[in-house]
């Protein structure tokens, strides 16, 4: 069973009770990734966007705010530690990070 936060429970009970759905719908990918192209051209985003952003966007904020790239992999239930990181984008701000992290330890010692 997959682990979620008390933010993602109440998100999904919120979203129940104002939809009254019994549980989620089981949409293709390719519906899935029309919707969510409309959406960004309502909203005026020119990228193409599909369901991988979201995975995306998970396994990279997962990394940034110090989550342990291993236990990604299994929450994306990933059978090799390669996969999972090509849904972990690093980038100028998380290089930074970890140079001012390695810096506070040598001021630390």
């Amino acid at each position: 069973m997959l682990p979620l936060t008390r933010k993602a429970v109440a998100y999904l009970q919120e979203a129940q009770e104002e939809e009254d759905l019994p549980g989620f719908y089981n949409y293709t990918d390719q519906y899935s990734n029309r919707v969510l192209t409309a959406i960004g051209q309502m909203l005026g985003i020119e990228s193409r966007i599909h369901w991988h952003v979201g995975r995306e966007t998970f396994g990279t904020e997962f990394v940034r705010r110090g989550g342990n790239i291993t236990v990604l992999q299994k929450l994306m239930d990933h059978a090799k530690i390669s996969t999972t990181m090509k849904y972990v984008h690093v980038d100028a701000d998380m290089k930074r990070a970890a140079i001012a992290q390695l810096d506070a330890m040598d001021d630390a010692a």
